[in-house]
């Protein structure tokens, strides 16, 4: 009888968001890619479209002017001399 062996990888915790330092602010911070990369992010209301932030060095970045009770999705990927990677998997928050 042959027997499968099944290894389940736990959740890969993509994207952190947390309440910025301001009213109307948030704080994201994504894994950093093994090699040299610059970080492209976009956020978009619900039920809007997607506004994209400039580049980023890091693989944080801080959202401004942000309107309070607000969901908001936001995605990043990283960009390296290979090319870009696949968008992240889409965190919701809203802020105070």
């Amino acid at each position: 009888m042959n027997r499968i062996h099944v290894i389940l990888k736990p959740p890969r915790r993509v994207l952190t968001v947390k309440q910025g330092r301001v009213s109307g602010s948030a704080h994201a911070y994504a894994p950093a890619a093994k090699t040299r990369a610059s970080y492209e992010w976009e956020y978009a209301p619900a039920g809007g479209a997607w506004i994209s932030l400039p580049f980023t060095l890091h693989a944080d970045v801080v959202l401004e002017g942000l309107a309070a009770g607000v969901l908001y999705f936001l995605r990043v990927r990283s960009v390296t001399k290979e090319g870009f990677s696949d968008w992240s998997e889409l965190v919701s928050f809203r802020v105070t």
